[in-house]
This record gives C-alpha cells, sequence and structure tokens, in this order.
C-alpha cells in the first residue's frame, strides 16, 4: 500500500521519562530462535486516557526493563498527565474533546495513529486504556508479537440482539441507514474489540480513508464497530462483486495479515441489572492465568492502587 502523506500528521517526538521513570538500561536476552529480526521493529503504546495511568509503577517497571529504542509512547489524554505520570511529554498535540461510547473515541484513536506513524521506525501499535497493564514483561510482549506479524483484531458478527436495545432511560442502537455506503445492513455491521493492535499498514489505510462523518450522532459504541467494518469495506471495494455477507466480510478483514485475537482480558459480572466489566482491585495468579490462557497480552479495568504483586511475579517466570 502507498505510504501516508497527510500534512495534518502530528510530528510528535516520545520524550524519555525523568525522576522516578527514568529508565534502567539493561542488555535485552537473546531473540529467540526463527523469530523475524526484532531490530526493526518499534512498538508504540497509544494510551487513550482521561490523565494518567491507574497503574503508574508497574508500567514505569514495565519500560524501565526494555531498550529505549524497542518502543514509544503516546497519549491522548482529556486532562495533561501528572508530572510523576509515565506518560508526561508523551501527550500528543492533537487532542479530541471525547465523550463515552461516541465516535469522537475512534476520531481520538486516529490521531493517535497519525502521531505514532509519523515515526517510521513504529512498525506495531498498541492501543491500551489507562486501565491497563501488561500480562508479560516488556521483552515477551514484543517477542509474541513477532511471532505474530499483522494486526491483531478481534473480528465477529454482531448478535442481532445487540444492534438495538432498549434500555431503561434511553435506546441503543448501533446501525442506521447512514451507515450503508460502509455496512449496507444490519445484518452486516462486524464487531471488535477497542482494544487492538495496529500493524503499519492497517493503521495507513485508516488514515488515507476517513468514514468517521458516517456514525455520527446517536449511534452507540461506533469504537466496537468502525475499524472493522472500514478495513472490511475497504478490502471488499477492491475486489470482483460478489453477494455480501457477514462470512465475506469478516473473510476480508482476515485475508490480510490480521489474527482474530483479544489483545485485552476483562472480567465480566453483574452490575446492577446487566453485565458490565468488573474493576479489578487485586490481580491474583488465578486471574492471570485465564487472561493469558485467552492469549491476551494485556489485562483491563485494573483499579488505581490495586494489588498487582501476583503480576510482577508473573513477568518473571
Amino acid at each position: 500500500r502507498p505510504r501516508v502523506r497527510d500534512p495534518r500528521i502530528v510530528r510528535e517526538r516520545s520524550t524519555p521519562a525523568k525522576g522516578p521513570h527514568a529508565r534502567r538500561h539493561r542488555q535485552r536476552r537473546p531473540e529467540a530462535p526463527g523469530l523475524p529480526a526484532l531490530a526493526s521493529m518499534r512498538i508504540a503504546f497509544l494510551f487513550l486516557t482521561r490523565g494518567g495511568l491507574h497503574a503508574e509503577d508497574l508500567w514505569a517497571e514495565f519500560f524501565a526493563g526494555a531498550d529505549p529504542e524497542a518502543f514509544a509512547v503516546y497519549a491522548h489524554s482529556k486532562e495533561e498527565p501528572p508530572p510523576s505520570s509515565v506518560l508526561a511529554g508523551r501527550r500528543i498535540t492533537e487532542i479530541v474533546p471525547t465523550a463515552w461510547g461516541t465516535i469522537s473515541l475512534v476520531r481520538a484513536t486516529l490521531a493517535l495513529l497519525r502521531a505514532a506513524c509519523a515515526d517510521p521506525r513504529c512498525t506495531r501499535l498498541v492501543l491500551l486504556s489507562e486501565s491497563c497493564v501488561p500480562l508479560y514483561a516488556f521483552d515477551e510482549i514484543r517477542d509474541r508479537l513477532a511471532r505474530e506479524p499483522g494486526a491483531w483484531m478481534s473480528v465477529a458478527p454482531t448478535p442481532s440482539w445487540m444492534i438495538h436495545q432498549r434500555g431503561p432511560t434511553r435506546e441503543f442502537v448501533r446501525w442506521r441507514p447512514s451507515l450503508a455506503p460502509v455496512v449496507p445492513t444490519p445484518a452486516l455491521l462486524l464487531k471488535q474489540q477497542q482494544w487492538m493492535v495496529f500493524d503499519r499498514p492497517l493503521a495507513e489505510l485508516h488514515l488515507r480513508v476517513d468514514h468517521t462523518g458516517l456514525w455520527d450522532g446517536d449511534l452507540f459504541a461506533p469504537d466496537e464497530h468502525y475499524f472493522v467494518n472500514v478495513t472490511a469495506h475497504e478490502v471488499l471495494a477492491a475486489t470482483p462483486a460478489a453477494p455480501r455477507t457477514p462470512e465475506r466480510a469478516a473473510a476480508a478483514v482476515l485475508g490480510l495479515p490480521v489474527r482474530n485475537a483479544k489483545v485485552t482480558h476483562v472480567e465480566w459480572g453483574v452490575v446492577g441489572n446487566g453485565r458490565a466489566p468488573l474493576k479489578l482491585t487485586r490481580v491474583d495468579e488465578e486471574l492471570i492465568g485465564r487472561a493469558r490462557g485467552e492469549g491476551c497480552l494485556f489485562l483491563r479495568k485494573v483499579a488505581p492502587g490495586a494489588d498487582t504483586g501476583a503480576l510482577r511475579a508473573a513477568w518473571r517466570q
């Protein structure tokens, strides 16, 4: 695919951390046999947050053990991260006013992609929230990404009951006719997890096209649908005409270098009258095992001040 030459790209440079979060250099372990050369892979960690991170000390330890040339950090935050934060000095200049459950979150993600793609060394771009924590040490996450070239994106049909839900105080609508240029019918609406790994070609595809205007208004949770459906649309638009089905749309995405996988694990429970992600105040060995067993790289919804001692121990195993 052609390289992006977008004059709107934010030329943002990652600034080394200072003070308590200064990186401690150490020798990388030898690369695993058969892995692609890691020297050319730089991971961009893209944080979509309100301010700082919920587990600042854990993230500081994670990055302190890494080769500083192996990663870059970018933050899109509602507020300037505090000076002690891992994100201090990493806030991008293109800030989009955001609101939960709206297309603004996709536009903020695109701003992060623009900032990271300004650095030609960034080849994998990992989108995370403030409540995410790594399930493995840096070198292990980097090796796992190297073993699975391409993007990581969960791909599935949207359950029919989810497309139009009626709640106690509002309706939650995920498809309407305005989406027809990209998603012709509600039955064709694919679903993804918001938190994902982009490779550079997929990131550049989404920087070349902008269909966010189709999701303006009251459509719910566009961040769970936009990237997978736009990817399918762009791939299918370049292929001979054929009947479009949910299976064909999903196959179009997975026909790219895209792994159908979740990047983050979340625990679900009953909250009020329905199911919702649980806020985690303690990360124990059983939870770590479940999350790793799903193939995830990160754990989500970790509360500020949560007990993560077992996770630190698991990194060293």
